[in-house]
């Protein structure tokens, strides 16, 4: 399992904050949002005081895309569905492989958030957005912004600032 870092522990702090899984499960189900990235935005300006700009957010995101498209999210997939019964696999079988990819997908995501680390080290300015004009950036383009989604991403941010 990858060691503790700045970033990781600022997740973790952040995840646990009453309100934001919720939150953060609404953003990534209905707008395509990377948590992780998420996470990064929020670190990068209310821990770091450096926050990311338009360009600095797309270069991230590529940096890590691959990663997320070939490991996380496939092991997502298969934590997801290992969720409902199966009829032909004993339920204590199925929920223990389950717990087995989670905790897979999980030390997929630390990984992540270790390369995330590395590249805000190198490449944050303090010439970035302001969250409400950053936060944004994350959606999907075909994904409306409606007010759910506007109420998640100020959950987060005021969640994030609780830790800054």
């Amino acid at each position: 399992m990858t060691s503790s870092s700045p970033l990781r522990d600022f997740a973790l702090a952040f995840y646990a904050h009453p309100g934001v899984s919720p939150a953060c499960l609404k953003l990534q189900d209905e707008g395509g949002v990377d948590v992780l990235m998420l996470i990064a935005l929020l670190y990068a300006d209310v821990r770091l005081g450096r926050p990311l700009n338009t360009a600095g957010i797309a270069t991230l995101d590529a940096e890590i895309a691959n990663w997320r498209r070939i490991v996380i999210l496939p092991l997502r997939r298969v934590r997801v569905q290992l969720k409902p019964g199966w009829a032909e696999v004993p339920d204590a079988n199925r929920l223990a492989l389950r717990e087995k990819v989670k905790a897979l997908e999980l030390e997929a995501e630390f990984i992540q958030l270790s390369a995330i680390e590395t590249w805000l080290q190198a490449h944050s300015s303090n010439a970035g957005l302001p969250l409400e004009q950053a936060l944004p950036e994350l959606l999907k383009a075909e994904t409306p912004k409606d007010g759910a989604l506007t109420k998640a991403f100020d959950v987060v941010a005021q969640a994030a600032r609780t830790l800054g």
